[in-house]
């Protein structure tokens, strides 16, 4: 009897440690994944902002150019003509840029609103593992 016990015993202990590592590998590759994730996501918008900037950059450049010929053709109305320019590109851009700001934000939102969603669904069965 007493030696039952103590396999019944030994054999408990083996599988709560078999179940112990199972969870660890699950939370380590769960870190993995999320870690993964989060790298790659603020990659891919930390490039897409610097496309962006790069591309507003040269619509700028573009637009002073522009100014430039501008003045050179007219010259008496030289002033008016390259600030009203400068102006309305300015303007059109910050409208530009706002929206894609926004865009942006949205997209950033929507990546981070999956995390939640991933801890749940990986998190909620370790715990259940642990505590049952």
């Amino acid at each position: 009897m007493g030696y039952r016990d103590i396999d019944i015993r030994s054999y408990g202990s083996y599988c709560k440690q078999w179940i112990q590592g199972d969870v660890l590998v699950l939370e380590f590759t769960f870190l993995i994944n999320v870690l993964c994730v989060v790298y790659f996501t603020t990659k891919y918008i930390r490039s897409l902002d610097e496309v962006l900037a790069s591309d507003y950059k040269a619509e700028l450049k573009n637009l002073v150019v522009f100014s430039n010929s501008v003045e050179t053709k007219f010259m008496l109305m030289r002033d008016m003509k390259f600030y009203f320019f400068l102006i309305m590109g300015k303007y059109k851009a910050s409208i530009e840029s706002k929206e894609l700001t926004k865009a942006l934000d949205k997209s950033r939102w929507y990546l981070l609103m999956q995390y939640p969603f991933l801890a749940i669904v990986f998190i909620v069965p370790v715990i259940a593992n642990l505590y049952t």
